[in-house]
């Protein structure tokens, strides 16, 4: 396998074999996290592969880490520096690149740990497999930040308002779970990829065939017959359905949650999330909805640099210590009393991606 960048331990390795591009992720040590060179690097190498190959594997060299998402104490230092807008839009542009890189089937092997941007960065590809390996979460909301990399676009989109539990609760889904909920394609045993792999080299040696119809035919002869409903999904539905404001869907639960231990343990965590990420969170995904991708990534674009870097500062103290609980500023009942003009813009202008370096 070559190296993109560097031969001492490169982030980011590429290979090329019979017009497959296999992309892997290659900071296992950070459990892939992304920091801000990487960013550059994964653009990059996502080029090369547009340029020679039509289709693409996404995957970890790593392990059961697929990827952490962005690299948190690199995102505190950019806070620091007054560069986190800048450093924003070039995390989110790799997502836009991944999804407007219309040339290139891309498929994510999410086998093992997909947090936060890494749920993003797989959900940018065309097709995503899923294994008995995948732990997937959204922990935003508990550590002070706001789901992004287009979580605002998928999450919506998830049947039976699946995505705005998963946005308001930070829960970690499982293997089959993560197909059910619907943010994975495919479910693949972990032991069956390398032969998967090695199908699509071959599928793509023949260029007159290759087109996403055909890659799904491949994956399905590896894939799984899972049940596809996701557990208690129609209370779910029923409970996280778009409200007026946050309040109003905490509320419901606060009142429903003597009917069933599951609801008790849903109010419960989103107690302990910050308040300013659910208030956040809800807005995002329910504007989301009617929003094209682009408006969404430019969307969380604006809202990321005005998050209050504190909140941040205690959610990640607390991810990482597990002491004292976070001390966020401001409590959930302050949230009857926040106006959305204040939190987000009057008129949307789209962040020019492409011209971003």
């Amino acid at each position: 396998m070559q190296s993109q960048l560097s031969s001492q331990e490169p982030n980011i390795l590429f290979e090329l074999k019979s017009g497959c591009s296999k992309i892997c992720l290659n900071r296992g040590k950070k459990q892939n996290a992304l920091s801000t060179g990487m960013h550059v690097d994964l653009i990059k190498t996502l080029d090369r592969a547009a340029e020679s190959s039509r289709l693409c594997i996404l995957k970890s060299t790593t392990k059961k880490v697929f990827c952490a998402g962005g690299d948190l104490k690199n995102l505190l230092d950019c806070f620091k520096e007054n560069s986190v807008d800048s450093a924003c839009k070039m995390f989110l542009k790799i997502m836009y690149k991944f999804k407007t890189t219309k040339s290139l089937t891309k498929i994510a092997f999410m086998d093992g740990l997909v947090v936060g941007g890494g749920v993003g960065l797989a959900n940018s590809c065309d097709l995503k497999i899923a294994t008995e390996n995948t732990f997937l979460t959204l922990p935003e909301a508990r550590i002070g930040l706001i789901s992004d990399c287009g979580a605002s676009h998928f999450l919506p989109k998830l049947k039976k308002n699946l995505g705005m539990y998963l946005a308001l609760t930070s829960k970690t889904v499982k293997g089959e779970e993560v197909f059910q909920i619907g943010l994975a394609d495919y479910f693949v045993k972990s032991q069956n990829l390398e032969a998967l792999e090695a199908e699509l080299v071959l599928l793509a040696q023949n260029e007159t065939n290759l087109n996403e119809t055909t890659i799904r035919k491949v994956i399905e002869n590896y894939s799984e017959q899972i049940f596809p409903n996701f557990k208690d999904e129609d209370i779910i539905q029923d409970l996280f359905q778009e409200r007026e404001s946050i309040c109003e869907l905490i509320d419901t639960l606060k009142e429903r949650r003597a009917e069933k231990p599951q609801i008790k343990q849903w109010y419960q965590e989103i107690l302990k999330q910050c308040p300013f990420s659910l208030y956040y969170n809800f807005e995002l995904l329910k504007r989301g909805k009617n929003l094209s991708f682009h408006e969404c990534l430019s969307l969380e674009a604006y809202i990321i640099p005005r998050i209050d870097v504190n909140n941040l500062i205690e959610g990640t103290k607390f991810l990482f210590a597990q002491d004292a609980p976070p001390k966020w500023t401001i409590q959930i009942e302050d949230l009857r009393f926040i106006r959305n003009e204040n939190y987000f813009p009057s008129k949307l202008e789209l962040v020019q991606f492409e011209s971003i370096y």
